[in-house]
């Protein structure tokens, strides 16, 4: 059985239940097949210990206090559109169905559920997130690889400070589309504020260490990868 769950063993947990009790035994069940994982207690811890972590999945209750599972989530899904996301709840609700339907990348477990539902469900949501498991071809040589948060020349692995590593992360997660000054400030930073020059500063020694027009800058917008198709 152990075998059928290696592809976890890469990957980092954000758990978020307010029972405590239950946060501990789903700890318990998880953490020998897991890279590392992280626990909070409401949306609110939740949120913040995302922005400070490399997590590549959220299991997550949705009715607690301060901040329910819903609500955080689409607060991540403004910095993030990619990591998967296992919601775990006694009640499915027509709303809370109908808020998960929005919710992409998302899976819905019911409360009780056995170490196997958990794990194939887990298993089932990062294949699912394939997109976010291969690695990016950057141009020129260059790739990143967005689980592992590596950034890649040919075979080489291309040293990056933490700042680096998020602000190209944030980059390569969203690929397709302009990533705003405040998103990036947001989780770049962790909410804390950050220039444009200081953006700048680091978005030039991204492209020192990639290739001049790897990033674009789109004027009083914000900053998006430029890849070739």
């Amino acid at each position: 059985m152990n075998t059928i769950f290696k592809e976890l063993s890469r990957i980092n947990v954000l758990l978020v239940e307010d029972d405590l009790h239950l946060r501990d035994v789903i700890k318990e069940l998880v953490e020998p097949y897991v890279g590392q994982i992280f626990k909070a207690q409401n949306g609110k811890d939740g949120l913040e210990i995302f922005s400070q972590n490399d997590i590549n999945l959220i299991i997550t209750d949705i009715n607690m206090t301060s901040m329910n599972g819903i609500k955080m989530v689409k607060h991540i899904r403004k910095l993030d559109e990619q990591t998967p996301i296992i919601f775990i709840t006694a009640y499915d609700t027509d709303e809370n169905l109908q808020n998960l339907i929005t919710i992409q990348n998302s899976s819905l477990l019911k409360k009780p559920f056995d170490k196997q539902q958990l794990l194939i469900t887990m298993l089932m949501v990062s294949k699912n997130g394939i997109k976010a498991l291969e690695r990016l071809n950057l141009g020129q040589g260059f790739s990143y690889d967005i689980q592992s948060r590596t950034l890649y020349s040919g075979d080489e692995n291309i040293a990056l400070t933490k700042t680096e590593q998020r602000l190209l992360h944030i980059l390569a997660i969203n690929k397709d589309r302009v990533v705003s000054f405040e998103m990036i400030e947001n989780f770049t930073w962790s909410g804390k504020v950050a220039s444009f020059d200081t953006m700048r500063n680091y978005i030039n020694k991204l492209r020192n260490k990639t290739y001049a027009t790897l990033i674009k800058n789109i004027q009083g917008i914000g900053y998006k990868l430029s890849l070739c198709e």
